[in-house]
C-alpha cells in the first residue's frame, strides 16, 4: 500500500514539474515574439492579439499567462537585462584585482559590444514605435547595472585601497551610465581611451591609473598604491 501511495506521489510530482516546465516554455514563447515583433514594427504598433497569433495561441489563454501587454514589455526588459548582468558579472568576475586602468579598459569595450549587439540598443529597436520602451530600458539596465557595481566592484574597492573616492556612487553611476549609452550611440566613433578618462575623472580615479603621474596624491592614496605594489 505503501509503495503505492509512493509511486502516486512520484508521479504527481512528475506532472508537476512537467506541468511547470510547460508554462515556463510558453511564457518564454510569447516573450520572444514580442521582441522579435518589436524590432519588426515597434512595440507600441502591436497588439496582444498579434502576439498570441504568432505563436499560436489565442487572446484568452494570452491572459493565462500575462495581465497585459505591459506585462510582456516588463518580461522582454528583465531578460534582456538579466543578459547583460550576466555578462558584466563575467567582467567582474575575471577582474585583476587592484588593476583600475584594464578594469576601466575592459569594461568600455564590453559597454561598447553589448551597445553593438543586435538586441535591446540595436537601430532596429530605437524606432518610433519603441521609444517608450527604449526609455524605460535605459532606466532600468542603469540602475540594475549601477545596484550590481556598488556591491561588487565598490566593496572589492574599499577592501583594496580602504575608501571610495566619489560620494554619492549609485547617483554618479547611473549618471554614467545613462550617459555613456546616449554619447555611444550618437557618437560610436568617440575612442575608447575618452571615454576611459570621462570615467576616471568622474569616478575621482585618476590617481590609481598607472600612466597617471602621483606627486599630488592623497596620502591615504599613496599608502594604497604603496601597499598593493607590495603585494
Amino acid at each position: 500500500m505503501m509503495r503505492i501511495v509512493s509511486m502516486e506521489a512520484e508521479q504527481s510530482d512528475t506532472m508537476t514539474s512537467s506541468g511547470m516546465q510547460y508554462e515556463m516554455n510558453k511564457r518564454k514563447q510569447i516573450v520572444r515574439a514580442a521582441r522579435e515583433m518589436s524590432l519588426e514594427k515597434g512595440f507600441t504598433h502591436i497588439t496582444i492579439m498579434d502576439i498570441a497569433h504568432k505563436i499560436g495561441m489565442t487572446r484568452s489563454l494570452f491572459y493565462h499567462y500575462f495581465k497585459n501587454k505591459d506585462a510582456v514589455a516588463e518580461a522582454v526588459l528583465d531578460e534582456d537585462i538579466n543578459e547583460i548582468i550576466a555578462r558584466i558579472d563575467t567582467w567582474n568576475e575575471t577582474r585583476e584585482e587592484g588593476n583600475i586602468d584594464k578594469a576601466l579598459a575592459d569594461i568600455v569595450q564590453l559597454m561598447r559590444d553589448i551597445l553593438n549587439d543586435e538586441g535591446p540598443f540595436s537601430q532596429r529597436m530605437v524606432q518610433s514605435g519603441n521609444a517608450e520602451l527604449y526609455i524605460r530600458f535605459v532606466d532600468q539596465v542603469s540602475c540594475r547595472v549601477a545596484d550590481y557595481i556598488e556591491h561588487t566592484t565598490a566593496e572589492d574597492f574599499v577592501r583594496v585601497h580602504g575608501e571610495l573616492p566619489v560620494k554619492h556612487l549609485h547617483e554618479t553611476l547611473i549618471m554614467l551610465i545613462s550617459g555613456s549609452i546616449a554619447m555611444l550611440r550618437k557618437y560610436p566613433q568617440t575612442a575608447n581611451d575618452t571615454i576611459i578618462q570621462i570615467l576616471a575623472q568622474t569616478l575621482h580615479l585618476e590617481p590609481y591609473l598607472d600612466d597617471c603621474p602621483h606627486p599630488d596624491d592623497s596620502a591615504s592614496v599613496q599608502q594604497s598604491r604603496k601597499q598593493h605594489n607590495e603585494q
